[in-house]
């Protein structure tokens, strides 16, 4: 079977994305918009003295969602389609210093550890940080691509690097068992649902199940317990950006924000079922809803971690 021709859809979709931002730039009222639901949020982020708000409206998370998306489907196209790479063992192998890294210097950021209202503040800023991660991850691949893939293992742990320092710095040991009951929180949901997933869904393997869902059982673990801390552990609060994802927390006692956290990444999973010649757009799928919940939850551990 002739493997699927590139083509410039992906590339149109981006740059009208980009033409309309520009557009709306240029317009009084949608810049206005644009200041309060785009601009506002990252400004909070980046520069808490400012004073602006840091939650996004449902209007800026779907601004943010679109770019991403289109952002996503462009770099599919070039890695995969166009220069023919596949996503096997060496390429999530390039790939996992920056899984670290986007949740690290966000971490940083919240924490007032990064320098605020910095142009570097603004790249740490979420949902920023997803591009900026990709952006990077993007630049590395291209490089092993055309060097050594071993070039741009390196380039991903040299970006890393000077970020664990950081941290190491400002870790809060008394934190430590926090974090257990949170990774215990994630961890035991995960293995028992991948595994029932696995057994349902031939096509997906244990292990890619359990990430996924681990994954975002982190993210809403973490969210759970530092906003509500149902158990009295004395967890630092911080704020949640994600109106939704506030709604649910204020439901009960945060429950069942955690229980539609398990949940997501199921219905993703079953609605992502791969064409035998579409392997390729299936891995990148999944590990799109894996990033979705590895990265805010992954963050939110590490703020624990280091407030």
């Amino acid at each position: 079977m002739e493997p699927a021709k590139p083509d410039v859809k992906p590339y149109l979709a981006l740059g009208a994305a980009l033409l309309l931002l520009g557009a709306a730039l240029l317009v009084p009222a949608s810049r206005a918009w644009l200041a309060d639901n785009v601009g506002a949020p990252l400004q909070g982020q980046a520069d808490p003295e400012s004073g602006a708000r840091v939650g996004y409206s449902a209007g800026g998370l779907a601004f943010w969602a679109a770019l991403g998306a289109a952002f996503a489907w462009a770099a599919y196209d070039l890695l995969f389609r166009r220069l023919g790479l596949r996503p096997d063992a060496g390429f999530f192998t390039v790939l996992a210093p920056f899984l670290l890294f986007g949740p690290l210097l966000h971490a940083l950021l919240a924490v007032g550890i990064l320098p605020h209202a910095t142009p570097l503040a603004y790249l740490a800023a979420e949902p920023v940080i997803y591009l900026t991660t990709a952006a990077l991850a993007l630049v590395a691949l291209l490089v092993g691509r055309a060097t050594r893939r071993e070039l741009a293992l390196v380039l991903g742990v040299a970006l890393l690097l000077p970020l664990l320092a950081a941290a190491a710095l400002h870790t809060a040991g008394g934190n430590a068992i926090r974090v257990l009951v949170i990774l215990g929180l994630a961890l035991v949901p995960a293995l028992a649902l991948g595994w029932a997933y696995a057994r349902w869904r031939k096509d997906v393997p244990f292990v890619a199940a359990a990430l996924v869902v681990g994954a975002h059982a982190l993210d809403g673990g973490t969210t759970w317990m530092v906003l509500r801390d149902p158990f009295g552990l004395g967890f630092r609060s911080f704020g949640e950006k994600n109106p939704v994802s506030q709604m649910l927390v204020e439901l009960s006692d945060g429950w069942p924000y955690f229980v539609v956290k398990l949940a997501l990444p199921l219905v993703l999973l079953a609605l992502v079922r791969p064409e035998e010649d579409e392997k390729d757009v299936h891995a990148f799928l999944l590990l799109a809803v894996f990033v979705l919940g590895w990265g805010p939850g992954m963050a939110n551990l590490l703020q624990v971690l280091l407030a």
